[in-house]
């Protein structure tokens, strides 16, 4: 019986329940605990036999970030180099395709798994601690192109648009969220966090970061970023709304847009894979 009461709060229905419930008591207790669920990756953290044998055809060093390490791979190619930023719940792994795609055109290859992802140390992370760590994967690798899909991408533009960027050619965002505030109000309806736990987390958030999860806005972000660069976005995206990407592009002054359809919020497809090393090459 026990072990059916754990396991039903580990369900977002459950889990909601308990936030919901300590939120009449604690409020910012409850706040604390939502957030801390919202920033632990589920997934990203096994590795089947070819992902694993991708990895290992890398060179692989441990970086220091904070109290943790960054696990980072080196594909050798040419003298170019391309940094791949992944996703929630994923790895450097998630590349591969892209990965095979760049060695083809000689061009040298540099991933990372992201905190709390992969190989790499931390439980946890935000786009705060994401961002530090393309901080620190860029300082050691100096790349001339940068590739970010999804969460990662939104690690990306904040790093260009608010830390001191080393100068690359070109920038690429894939199905990349526009607004951190989008993101939590679709995790309120899956755990059906009520008013008074969402207002808890919002003063948590203001007071912990300095700043609200509505500023916390990469169409915004992207209009501080220089470097010339690509927006790809499915037009049926079921996780990152198609307008969002649309919105990056239009205030990204550099930009193009690549639209595709029906290939998922992943966007692993060929087609994709070429437009990659076409925007790659126009930064030569």
């Amino acid at each position: 019986m026990l072990k059916k009461i754990k396991g039903y709060f580990k369900t977002p229905k459950g889990f909601g329940q308990l936030v919901n419930t300590i939120s009449i008591f604690a409020p910012r207790k409850s706040a604390e605990i939502a957030f801390r669920i919202f920033c632990t990756p589920r997934k990203g953290r096994s590795f089947s036999k070819s992902q694993n044998a991708l990895l290992n055809r890398s060179e692989q060093e441990r970086l220091p970030l904070r109290d943790f390490e960054l696990q980072t791979y080196v594909w050798k190619g040419g003298q170019e180099k391309v940094l791949l930023v992944h996703g929630w719940d994923s790895n450097a792994s998630r590349w591969k395709a892209v990965i095979s795609t760049l060695l083809s055109e000689n061009y040298t290859v540099i991933a990372f798994d992201g905190p709390g992802h992969g190989k790499s140390g931390n439980k946890t992370t935000n786009g705060v601690l994401y961002a530090e760590a393309v901080e620190k994967v860029t300082q050691r690798f100096r790349p001339d192109y940068v590739i970010g899909h999804s969460f990662g991408g939104m690690a990306v533009c904040n790093y260009f648009a608010n830390f001191d960027a080393l100068p690359i050619k070109r920038l690429i965002l894939m199905a990349t969220p526009s607004k951190l505030s989008r993101v939590l109000v679709d995790y309120y309806k899956i755990i059906n966090y009520r008013n008074r736990g969402q207002k808890a987390l919002k003063e948590y958030f203001d007071t912990t970061y300095g700043f609200t999860a509505e500023s916390f806005s990469m169409e915004d972000y992207i209009k501080k970023v220089n470097v010339k660069g690509l927006v790809i976005h499915d037009k049926n995206d079921e996780t990152t709304p198609f307008s969002e990407g649309k919105a990056i592009h239009k205030n990204w002054k550099n930009s193009s847009f690549f639209e595709v359809e029906n290939i998922g919020h992943s966007l692993q497809h060929k087609s994709v894979y070429l437009k990659i090393v076409e925007e790659i090459k126009k930064g030569k």
